[in-house]
């Protein structure tokens, strides 16, 4: 692939990550590349300029390449400055949930918290934390590989200390907890938490609700047995993002509830907070919205819970 080729590629990766594809289904093809483009941007943003230094060099860059460059790089360093206001979003959505006298109450973020390590950012695909340990495939339900999950703990002993529970996403029906919230677990045990991370049935062989039924199991689970890795039982926090979010809102929304608790309905799942994001969370359609509607009557319905929506 020659020059002009590349940074057609990259410019079109660029471009998706800041203005997807519209509509629901074009939308859903264009997630992935965008995803890859929005997480990559500071190595994508190396990448191209390296390229581009190279071709000039060996003579090989021309001038709609050059030109393709220069957007790619205005572009990939738009999408890094603008990742950088997050913190300021943040705070305001803070302040304006909680208040602003029980938001100052909050410990204030350090530097060193906000920091991003050179290393994180050269070798942004490493699985492993030096200051975290993992026990890995600790089982919390019968069902196979399904029912595994893995234990995040600070290098050091620690005991009483707060737990997270990490759902992942995947439609219901693919998604592991071996490739999702793996920085998130190890940057929250590297800062004194116990997190754990789940796998669930998928609805490609179990209809729901299976999902928050495991959901469920793994968070009576942690409340038995936490304490034996060092987490503190009695404050058990979940999160996770799409139909991760979807679960861990669920979860939060129905404590002890036992139509989700076959067999075990005298299990303690409540939570003391839940952080879901980008969950869908509208699975009757009840806004209205096409996209809801859409899922309900086209996914969630026929291929999660196996039967038409009504």
């Amino acid at each position: 692939m020659g020059y002009l080729r590349r940074r057609v590629v990259t410019a079109a990766l660029t471009a998706n990550a800041w203005r997807p594809v519209p509509g629901f289904r074009a939308g859903a093809y264009a997630f992935l590349p965008g995803w890859w483009a929005g997480e990559l941007a500071p190595q994508l943003l190396a990448a191209t300029l390296a390229d581009t230094a190279v071709a000039v060099v060996r003579r090989k860059a021309t001038l709609p390449g050059l030109a393709l460059a220069g957007a790619t790089t205005v572009g990939l360093a738009a999408m890094i400055r603008r990742s950088r206001q997050v913190r300021v979003l943040v705070d305001g959505c803070i302040d304006h949930d909680l208040g602003a006298e029980l938001a100052a109450d909050l410990d204030p973020i350090t530097p060193e918290e906000l920091a991003t390590p050179w290393s994180s950012l050269v070798t942004p695909f490493r699985r492993s934390d030096p200051r975290v340990r993992v026990d890995r495939d600790v089982r919390y339900s019968d069902a196979g590989k399904r029912g595994l999950l893995d234990i995040y703990r600070p290098l050091r002993e620690v005991t009483g200390a707060p737990v997270l529970i990490q759902v992942h996403g995947g439609g219901w029906v693919l998604g592991s907890k071996d490739e999702q919230g793996i920085p998130l677990m190890n940057e929250m045990a590297a800062h004194g938490w116990v997190g754990v991370s789940i796998n669930y049935r998928l609805a490609n062989r179990d209809p729901w609700p299976a999902q928050i039924v495991d959901v469920k199991r793994a968070i009576a689970w942690v409340r038995e047995h936490i304490a034996d890795y060092g987490g503190d039982p009695s404050y058990v926090v979940i999160t996770g993002g799409s139909a991760g979010g979807h679960l861990a809102a669920l979860a939060a929304l129905t404590p002890n509830d036992p139509a989700f608790q076959p067999g075990f309905e005298d299990a303690d799942t409540t939570l003391q907070a839940a952080v879901p994001y980008y969950g869908v969370y509208d699975i009757a359609g009840t806004t209205g919205s096409q996209s809801a509607v859409w899922i309900r009557d086209h996914f969630f319905g026929p291929k999660v819970m196996r039967r038409t929506y009504a």
